[in-house]
């Protein structure tokens, strides 16, 4: 395994990992403090984290096996892109809808969202441009 191939899938395991941590902790904990719309946001950032880990891990392990290793892209776009979408929810359910980091905090969201439908446009051209996995 490469070194890019250990960090990525490192970062895959840490995705679904804390997912996992944050789905139960919203919950359970949040339940009684957020009100609904910021609760599904939450669990929607939740969501995306864990798909985004799998995702990353099968980006990962299908470059090792028939891509040759031509995912780097895809890999640090998922990375990032995951980095903004549910990181800024989490930021943005942290503050009070009146507070003025949500201006800034706002178009990050849909910017990483961007990134990751990016992501899965490149590595589906790699996967069907792929010669003989041979």
């Amino acid at each position: 395994m490469t070194p890019f191939q250990r960090r990525f899938l490192a970062i895959s395991v840490f995705f679904i990992g804390t997912g996992i941590i944050l789905g139960a902790m919203g919950a359970h904990a949040l339940k009684a403090i957020l009100v609904e719309q910021q609760l599904t946001s939450y669990l929607t950032a939740v969501r995306y984290q864990v798909w985004m880990g799998i995702a990353l891990s099968f980006t990962v392990i299908a470059g090792k096996i028939f891509l040759r290793d031509r995912v780097k892209w895809v890999a640090r776009l998922l990375t990032i892109g995951t980095l903004m979408f549910s990181g800024s929810i989490y930021l943005l359910i942290s503050f009070p809808q009146d507070h003025a980091i949500r201006s800034i905090l706002g178009p990050i969201t849909p910017i990483g969202g961007t990134l990751l439908i990016v992501a899965f446009g490149i590595l589906l051209v790699r996967i069907l441009t792929v010669k003989s996995v041979e």
